[in-house]
C-alpha cells in the first residue's frame, strides 16, 4: 500500500515537472490581455486584408509569409487566420481546390482551440467556394452550419451575410419562398445596422428573386432602392444595367433603352468586359425587337469584340494564377524546410528539459512526499467535498437540460407560428397591416404596398396624404378613435390618388391583444376601384335603359302619328277620286296630294329600314367618282321647288360657293351623300319660316366640309349633345308642334361616319343653327367623267310583267346603247335565255304563270351559267342573303335609281368593279334601298 502510494507521487511530480516545461513556452494570451504577438500579428492580418482589395496576387503572397511567421512563433491560431485569408485569396482567384484544402486546415485548427467566431468564418467560406462549384447541397450544409454558430454571435452583420449566402443557395435551388425568407431577414438586420453596401447587395438579391419568381413591380422596387444605395458609379451602373434587363423582359424597351443610353459611360470606364459583354448583347436584342437592324448589327460587333477582350483577360488571369501557385508552392515548400528545422531545435530542446527534469526530480520527491503525507487526511475531506459538489452540478445540469429543451420547444413553436403568420400574411388576397397602440403600422404584406403605399408612409401614418382632401379627415378620425378607444374600426369607403390614380380602397380593422393588453390593431384594405366601377355602370346603365324605353315609347306613339297622316290622306283622297261631284281640276289635286303623301310614307319607311340596317351592321357603302357641283344644283332646284309648293316664299335658299363646287370632285357614295344633305336640308325648310336657307361645299387641305345654315327656330344647348342620337329631338313632349320620326339625324350620323368624316352642329335659340360635315376624297384635278359607259356590245333580258317598270328599266339601260329584250313571264324568259344567250338577266320575282325562283331553277337545270339578278319590291333586312343563297347572282329592290342600275351593270360588265364572293357577286342595293 505504501509503495503504491509512493509510484502515484511519482507520477504525479512528473506531470507538475511537465507542465512547468510547458509553462515555460509562450503562450497566446487571447481575449482581455492580448499578447505582444497578438498585437504585431492582429496589425499584419489587417494589412494583408488591406492589400487584398486591390491586389489579391500580393495579398497571396503576404499570406503565404505570414503564415510562415506564425509557424516560427508557435502561434497556431493566427496561422489558421492567415490560412482562412489565404483561402479566400484562393477563391477570389478561382482556384477552388487549394481554395478548399487552406479552408479545411485553418477549420481544423479552430476547432482544435474551440474558435466558435473563426470556426464559423471558415465554414461560411467553404460554403462560398462550393456554392461557386455548384455543389449547392454541400453549400447549404456548411452555411447553415455558420449560421448556427453566428446566432450566439454579437456581431449581426456575419449574421446577415449568411442569410444573404443560403438565399442566393436557394434561389439558384428554385427555393424561392424560402430564398425569400432569409433575404428578407438579412434586410431587416442591414437596415438596422444602416451598412449601406451590404444593403444594397440584399436588394439586388431580393430584385432577382422577384424577377425569378415573376413578380416584376417588386423586382423594379428593390433594384430601385439598391442603385439609391449604391455607394460608388461602378455598382450603381452594374445595378441599373439588371434594371434595364428587367425592363427588356417586361417589354419596356424604351425606359431600358433610355437606362442603357445613362449608364454607357460609366461601364466603359470599368473595363469590365463581363458587364461590357452584357451591357452591348441587351442593347443588340433592343434595337433587334424595334426593327433596327443596323444599330443592332453594331452593337453584335461591339459583343464579338468586348467578348474577345473577355477571353483574352480570361487568359491572363488563368496565367496569373498559375504563377501565383507557383510561387506560393515554392513558399510553402520553404516553411516545411522551417518547419523541420524547428522540429530538430525544439527535439534538443526537448533532451535539455528531460536532463534539467531528472535534477529536478530528486529535489521535488521529499518535498511532494512530505506534502501528500501533511495533506492526506486533508485530501480525503477534499474528496468528500469534490462528491457532494459534483452531485449539486449534475442536479444543475439536469435542470438547465430541462430548461433548454423547454427553450427549444418554445423556439420551435415560435417559428411555426411565425412562418404560419406570413404564409397567411402573403397569401391571403387583401392588403394586411399590424399597428402599433398608437396607429403606426409595424408591419405590412406585399398586397398592401402594392396598392402603392410605402413603407416610411405608413410607419409614420403620413399615408393619409393619399387621401382626397373631402374625405382625409374622417377616415384619420376614424382611424385614431379606434386605436384611441380600443375599438374595432368600423368599414370605411373612401378613395385616395396614387401614382395619378383615383382608387376606391374599402378598409376595417380589429384589436389584437396580447396578455389582455391592447397592442394594436390589425388593419385590412382592398382596391374596391373595379366593384364601385361596376356598379356606377350598373347606374348608368339603368338610366340608360330607363331613358331608352321612354324614347321607344315616345318614338311608337309618334311614330304612329307619322304613319297615319299621310295614310289618312292617300286614303282619304282615293275614296274621293271615283265621285262624280268633282272636277277634274280637283282629282288632279287629289292625286297631286296622295303622291306627296306617299312619296312622305316612302320617305318614313326607307328612314326605319336605314337605322334598323344601321343597327344591324347591314348598310354598305358603294363609292363612285363624280362631281360635286352637279349634285348641289340638283339640291338647290329641288328644295326652291318644295320651299315653292309650302308657301315660303319669304325664305330665301342660297347655294354658297356654287362656281368653284363645279370643279370640285368627290369618290364617295353618291346616294348616301345625296341623303345626308337631303335630311339637313328638309330639317332647316321645316323650322325656318323665314329669312334664309344656305348651304354649299368648300375644299379645306385634303378634305371637302359641307354646311346647311338656316335662320329658324334653333336647338337648345341643353338638346346639342343628343340631337343626334336615334329617336331623339329637340322638341320631345306630345304637344310638338313639329312632325318626324326622330331619326334623320341619326342617320346622317351614321352615313358620315360610314363615308370617313364627321358632323357636328352649332345653334342659338331663335337665331338659327348650322349643320357641318366633312367627307375625304378630294381631287386636285377634275377626271372627265361618262356618266353612262358604252355596253352596246351588251345584251340584257328584262322579265318583267308590268308594263310601265319594263319601260322605265328599259330608257334606263338604252343611255348606254345595250340591246335590252324583254319577257313578261318565266316561260318566255327560259326560251329566251336559250335563244339568245342575254348577258345579264334582270328577273323580277311576282311573275305569272312562272315565278322568278321557279325560273331560275329551269335555268340554272338548262346550264344557264351567265349572271342572273333578282328584282323585287319587298325591301326587308335579310333579302339579299336569301336571294343569294337561292342561286341568283345579285338583287335590286324596287323603285330603281339610274346609280344603283349602273353600278350593279359595272360590277357585272367592268372587270376593275368586279366584287366577288362565295355565293356570288353581290352589290349594296339592299343597303340602298
Amino acid at each position: 500500500m505504501k509503495q503504491k502510494s509512493l509510484l502515484s507521487a511519482a507520477i504525479t511530480i512528473l506531470f507538475i515537472v511537465s507542465s512547468l516545461l510547458a509553462m515555460s513556452k509562450p503562450e497566446k494570451v487571447s481575449g482581455l490581455h492580448p499578447t505582444k504577438n497578438d498585437i504585431y500579428l492582429n496589425q499584419l492580418l489587417d494589412s494583408v486584408r488591406n492589400v487584398r482589395k486591390k491586389d489579391v496576387g500580393e495579398a497571396l503572397r503576404l499570406s503565404s509569409k505570414a503564415i510562415k511567421l506564425a509557424d516560427s512563433l508557435s502561434e497556431p491560431v493566427w496561422k489558421a487566420r492567415f490560412l482562412c485569408n489565404k483561402g479566400i485569396c484562393y477563391r477570389m482567384l478561382k482556384l477552388y481546390d487549394e481554395a478548399l484544402k487552406s479552408q479545411y486546415d485553418a477549420l481544423s485548427v479552430f476547432q482544435q482551440f474551440h474558435d466558435s467566431t473563426h470556426i464559423a468564418k471558415s465554414m461560411y467560406e467553404i460554403g462560398s467556394i462550393y456554392f461557386l462549384l455548384n455543389d449547392y447541397e454541400r453549400s447549404l450544409s456548411y452555411h447553415f452550419n455558420a449560421l448556427y454558430l453566428r446566432e450566439f454571435d454579437s456581431n449581426k452583420i456575419s449574421r446577415a451575410k449568411s442569410y444573404l449566402a443560403i438565399g442566393n443557395v436557394l434561389m439558384q435551388m428554385k427555393d424561392n419562398w424560402r430564398a425569400l425568407d432569409f433575404f428578407l431577414n438579412a434586410r431587416v438586420i442591414l437596415e438596422k445596422e444602416t451598412d449601406t453596401v451590404l444593403l444594397a447587395n440584399a436588394l439586388v438579391n431580393l430584385g432577382e428573386l422577384m424577377l425569378q419568381m415573376q413578380r416584376y413591380n417588386e423586382a423594379l422596387d428593390n433594384i430601385d432602392k439598391a442603385i439609391a444605395l449604391s455607394g460608388n458609379d461602378e455598382q450603381k451602373a452594374k445595378i441599373m444595367l439588371l434594371k434595364a434587363t428587367l425592363l427588356y423582359q417586361i417589354n419596356k424597351t424604351d425606359e431600358a433603352l433610355q437606362i442603357l443610353t445613362d449608364i454607357s459611360k460609366s461601364l466603359k470606364e470599368t473595363r469590365d468586359f463581363s458587364t461590357l459583354v452584357n451591357y452591348n448583347d441587351l442593347m443588340r436584342n433592343i434595337y433587334k425587337s424595334k426593327g433596327n437592324f443596323e444599330k443592332a448589327l453594331a452593337y453584335s460587333d461591339q459583343v464579338n469584340a468586348y467578348s474577345d477582350s473577355l477571353r483574352m483577360a480570361q487568359r491572363m488571369e488563368e496565367i496569373a494564377r498559375l504563377q501565383l501557385k507557383y510561387e506560393t508552392k515554392q513558399l510553402e515548400d520553404a516553411n516545411e524546410i522551417l518547419k523541420l528545422q524547428l522540429k530538430e531545435v525544439g527535439f534538443q530542446n526537448r533532451i535539455k528539459g528531460h536532463l534539467i527534469s531528472i535534477l529536478l526530480l530528486g529535489i521535488l520527491v521529499a518535498i511532494v512526499v512530505s506534502i501528500l503525507l501533511r495533506n492526506r487526511r486533508a485530501n480525503q475531506r477534499l474528496q468528500m467535498v469534490n462528491q457532494m459538489l459534483e452531485h449539486k452540478v449534475e442536479e444543475r445540469t439536469a435542470e438547465l437540460r430541462q430548461q433548454g429543451d423547454d427553450l427549444q420547444l418554445a423556439y420551435s413553436a415560435l417559428k411555426k407560428s411565425e412562418a404560419l403568420f406570413r404564409a397567411i400574411n402573403e397569401t391571403v388576397p387583401l392588403g394586411v397591416a399590424v399597428t402599433d397602440i398608437n396607429g403606426k403600422v409595424s408591419i405590412q404584406n406585399q398586397n398592401l404596398t402594392s396598392l402603392g403605399f410605402k413603407t416610411d408612409e405608413l410607419a409614420n401614418c403620413n399615408w393619409f396624404l393619399h387621401i382626397i382632401p373631402e374625405e382625409r379627415e374622417k377616415v384619420k378620425e376614424l382611424w385614431e378613435g379606434a386605436h384611441k378607444h380600443r375599438k374595432a374600426l368600423p368599414e370605411t369607403l373612401f378613395r385616395i390618388t396614387l401614382n395619378n390614380n383615383l382608387k376606391w380602397l374599402r378598409m376595417r380593422g380589429s384589436c389584437l391583444e396580447l396578455e389582455n393588453e391592447f397592442s394594436g390593431m390589425v388593419i385590412v384594405m382592398e382596391d374596391f376601384s373595379d366593384i364601385k366601377k361596376y356598379e356606377q355602370e350598373l347606374i348608368k346603365a339603368k338610366i340608360k335603359a330607363e331613358e331608352s324605353d321612354k324614347l321607344k315609347s315616345t318614338f311608337l306613339a309618334n311614330m304612329s302619328h307619322e304613319i297615319r297622316t299621310p295614310m289618312n290622306a292617300i286614303l282619304g283622297f282615293a275614296d274621293l277620286l271615283p265621285s262624280l261631284e268633282y272636277s277634274d281640276q280637283e282629282k288632279e289635286e287629289f292625286v297631286t296630294t296622295i303622291q306627296s303623301s306617299g312619296q312622305l310614307l316612302l320617305n318614313l319607311i326607307n328612314d326605319i329600314i336605314d337605322i334598323s340596317k344601321i343597327e344591324a351592321g347591314e348598310l354598305k357603302i358603294i363609292p363612285t367618282t363624280f362631281d360635286l357641283g352637279d349634285l348641289m344644283e340638283t339640291l338647290y332646284q329641288t328644295f326652291r321647288q318644295q320651299l315653292d309648293n309650302n308657301e315660303k316664299q319669304n325664305v330665301r335658299l342660297i347655294l354658297s360657293n356654287k362656281e368653284a363646287s363645279r370643279d370640285y370632285v368627290i369618290h364617295s357614295d353618291k346616294l348616301r351623300l345625296q341623303q345626308i344633305l337631303t335630311n339637313l336640308l328638309s330639317n332647316a325648310v321645316k323650322f325656318t319660316h323665314e329669312g334664309e336657307i344656305e348651304f354649299g361645299v368648300i375644299s379645306i387641305s385634303d378634305q371637302y366640309e359641307f354646311f346647311v345654315k338656316d335662320t329658324g327656330i334653333g336647338i337648345p344647348e341643353s338638346k346639342l349633345d343628343v340631337i343626334f342620337d336615334r329617336f331623339r329631338q329637340a322638341d320631345d313632349s306630345h304637344t310638338k308642334q313639329y312632325g318626324g320620326t326622330g331619326l334623320g339625324l341619326a342617320i346622317s350620323k351614321h352615313l358620315t361616319q360610314l363615308l370617313g368624316g364627321k358632323i357636328w352642329v352649332e345653334s342659338v335659340v331663335d337665331k338659327g343653327t348650322t349643320f357641318y360635315f366633312t367627307l375625304p376624297g378630294k381631287k386636285d384635278n377634275k377626271e372627265s367623267l361618262s356618266e353612262y359607259p358604252d355596253y352596246s356590245s351588251k345584251k340584257v333580258l328584262v322579265v318583267e310583267d308590268v308594263e310601265a317598270n319594263f319601260h322605265l328599266i328599259n330608257n334606263m339601260l338604252k343611255r348606254s346603247g345595250i340591246k335590252v329584250m324583254h319577257a313578261p313571264n318565266g316561260y318566255l324568259a327560259l326560251d329566251l335565255a336559250q335563244s339568245e344567250r342575254p348577258d345579264l338577266i334582270l328577273m323580277d320575282i311576282q311573275l305569272p304563270e312562272l315565278d322568278g325562283l321557279s325560273a331560275l331553277k329551269n335555268l340554272r337545270k338548262q346550264h344557264y351559267d351567265r349572271p342572273v339578278v333578282a328584282i323585287t319590291a319587298f325591301a326587308l333586312a335579310g333579302d339579299a342573303q336569301f336571294y343569294l343563297r337561292q342561286g341568283f347572282d345579285s338583287y335590286l329592290s324596287k323603285p330603281l335609281g339610274l346609280e344603283k342600275l349602273y353600278q350593279l351593270l359595272r360590277l357585272f360588265f367592268d372587270p376593275e368593279y368586279s366584287l366577288t364572293n362565295g355565293k356570288g357577286i353581290t352589290t349594296s342595293d339592299e343597303t340602298n334601298d
